[in-house]
């Protein structure tokens, strides 16, 4: 390999790290915004007696949700080609060293778990208040239809947070799936 080639090829793999780690300071801001604005929203919901201010929770919830899961999937697709692509070139091991860790049975997954939780705890708690707020007005007395419409409503905003939650787990599958989609492109430029 060519000493230009290299260095293009070094400055790519800088470049690919750069967006791994904005995706990862954007994934903490986000985090700071989830906990701060819902806990405003509910606050406001439990402060003014108003149970429909838990459904605006899960309006500032879900898309932030929609993010995190987007942020995973793509720095799933940056691991996947610096491991299969880059890092052979390069002799580099990074992603590489950081995919067989994560494959080891004894490590803890506790951190994981907890970092990307936010979005169904704050479900549950905004769930959990407009429950409260419900049976303490009584709000089924005199709107039946609008309290059950309601009702429904926050059941399946928050299955839909549950249901988006999922994605947020699913590093481990995207990168198979993408190093499986490398390789593959590879094996097609190799062939051409």
């Amino acid at each position: 390999m060519s000493t230009d080639t290299a260095s293009h090829l070094m400055e790519e793999y800088k470049l690919l790290r750069e967006e791994q780690m904005y995706f990862m300071n954007k994934d903490t801001t986000l985090s700071i915004c989830l906990f701060s604005e819902v806990s405003a929203a509910l606050f406001l919901s439990v402060q003014h007696k108003v149970p429909e201010g838990c459904l605006l929770a899960f309006l500032i919830i879900l898309p932030i949700c929609v993010k995190l899961a987007y942020h995973q999937k793509q720095s799933a697709k940056i691991a996947a080609y610096l491991s299969e692509y880059l890092e052979k070139r390069l002799e580099i091991q990074w992603e590489t060293s950081v995919q067989r860790l994560s494959k080891v049975k004894s490590r803890e997954r506790t951190g994981r778990f907890l970092k990307f939780s936010e979005c169904p705890v704050m479900a549950s708690a905004a769930l959990a208040t407009y429950t409260c707020l419900s049976v303490e007005h009584r709000l089924w007395e005199g709107r039946q239809f609008l309290f059950v419409v309601e009702t429904i409503l926050a059941f399946v905003l928050f299955i839909a947070v549950l249901a988006y939650s999922r994605n947020i787990y699913r590093m481990k599958e995207y990168r198979e799936k993408y190093t499986e989609a490398w390789r593959l492109a590879k094996n097609v430029q190799d062939n051409d």
